[in-house]
């Protein structure tokens, strides 16, 4: 059974609990959301409370911590943590929690960083639903919704792709582009080391709420699932 260590790092609006398990250890913070995109205060925030937490974690092989945003869970999109970042920390992976959902929608880990593909390149495909390897990156300009903004038949297909990516997941964000679209990208073979799909999550929402099986719809979502 997790031995679970609640509130043993408190720093102002900050408070961290840690999980034990057998050979991993993972900080559950509250309280540190950046206020803008890439916000170098955040990072700042993160080493301070590793280090706060680190005789709680240090003889574990594997570290993790995940910060739970509340106020702006929109801002995952943006935490963009690179390996040395994470080396740094003695970490081998950052996740970000929807603190809605409780669903990971961002992880950073130790692995080089993946291929940059633009979001043009992932539109410009043909078919309901777009792949390409790499790591996709949204226009700003694009409207995006958080799990809170969704409908309960779309909550249920984003949860559905989000629970078929699984580990491999690595970010997902929810926009409007011609209609309510989810672009997932999930961890994948070399040497992209990493596979963007696009898909139309409001359209599929609507068979939702129509009466479709939801077993139906998660068959068209197995391309998020990682190879």
């Amino acid at each position: 059974m997790p031995s679970v260590l609640k509130g043993v790092y408190r720093e102002g609006s900050m408070i961290a609990s840690v999980i034990q398990e057998e050979a991993s250890a993972r900080i559950m913070l509250k309280g540190a959301e950046p206020g803008v995109p890439r916000d170098p205060a955040f990072l700042a925030q993160l080493k301070q409370c590793v280090q706060g937490c680190w005789q709680h974690i240090e003889k574990f092989e594997k570290r993790e911590l995940h910060a739970v945003f509340v106020q702006r869970p929109a801002q995952a999109e943006h935490v963009d943590l690179s390996t040395d970042d994470l080396k740094g920390m003695g970490l081998q992976r950052v996740a970000v929690m929807d603190g809605d959902c409780g669903i990971v929608i961002r992880s950073c880990d130790v692995d080089p960083p993946a291929t940059s593909l633009a979001y043009g390149s992932l539109r410009a495909g043909a078919g309901g639903v777009l792949v390409q390897p790499g790591r996709v990156d949204i226009p700003p300009a694009l409207i995006r919704r958080t799990h809170k903004d969704l409908t309960p038949p779309q909550k249920q297909v984003y949860e559905a792709a989000v629970q078929m990516a699984g580990q491999a997941l690595m970010k997902c964000v929810c926009l409007e582009d011609e209609g309510l679209k989810m672009a997932i990208t999930v961890k994948d073979l070399p040497p992209a080391r990493a596979r963007s799909v696009l898909f139309p999550l409001g359209a599929y929402a609507d068979d939702v709420a129509k009466g479709a099986p939801l077993e139906e719809i998660a068959k068209r979502l197995n391309v998020v699932r990682a190879g």
